[in-house]
């Protein structure tokens, strides 16, 4: 057995947090670039030079420019639960969902032409998935599904509008795999971005997901109108 003393704990952490530190400054200063130039024109040199490392330590961090493009498109989406879950009420989980919801599309709107090249590097990678396992496939550390949607789940669960036999965090991952998808296809066909607000989709598809989180033998009351809603 391998013991680690106080000392090599606290080296271990701050090594974590310069690690992460990093890691954020890559991502920040390539997603500058990107809106500058076009991603093609954007040679991983560029960004290594503007976050003044190597090209190898890039590497070490991430496998291509892809994969900053990727992170970062995901954790836009785990930032605007976050942001919710920051602020604790009692209000139903359906209205705290619309409310990230609302951010979202907000956010991708106003920056529709680098998301729509960042989502479609995350669909062709694979379909979203959450966890362990979306972050292996990113090249990332693993860790747990976006923690701002599974504290917001936690919290629906103790007020006993969620269901007790599935874990917040398979909840979550599902509720933001379920988003990445009603997402990435948004962006990806021109004929429904032009017809169908990307507020509504994603409403549409958080909806069909928390119908089948209630409690079993709950009755689930279809919406017809889900924008109005959504604004409610």
């Amino acid at each position: 057995m391998i013991m680690i003393n106080p000392s090599n704990k606290e080296t271990m952490g701050l090594r974590a947090r310069k690690q992460r530190r990093q890691r954020a400054a890559i991502i920040e200063n390539a997603i500058a670039l990107f809106r500058q130039s076009s991603i093609g024109c954007v040679p991983v040199r560029s960004i290594a030079a503007r976050c003044e490392i190597s090209e190898a330590t890039f590497f070490n961090y991430f496998p291509s420019k892809d994969a900053v493009l990727a992170e970062w498109a995901e954790a836009v989406v785990d930032d605007c639960f976050e942001t919710v879950a920051a602020s604790p009420t009692d209000r139903a989980l359906r209205r705290q969902v619309r409310d990230a919801v609302r951010d979202l599309a907000s956010r991708v709107e106003d920056d529709a032409e680098l998301m729509r090249a960042a989502w479609s590097r995350v669909r062709a990678a694979g379909p979203p998935i959450g966890g362990r396992d979306r972050a292996r496939k990113r090249g990332r550390a693993p860790g747990p599904a976006g923690s701002g949607a599974r504290a917001l789940i936690e919290r629906a669960r103790e007020r006993g509008e969620v269901r007790g036999d599935v874990e917040p965090e398979e909840l979550a991952e599902l509720l933001l795999a379920g988003l990445q998808g009603a997402l990435g296809r948004w962006l990806a066909d021109p004929e429904r971005s032009a017809s169908t607000s990307l507020e509504a989709c994603l409403v549409r598809a958080t909806d069909v997901l928390l119908d089948g989180f209630r409690k079993r033998n709950q009755r689930v009351r279809a919406t017809a109108t889900p924008i109005a809603s959504a604004q409610s």
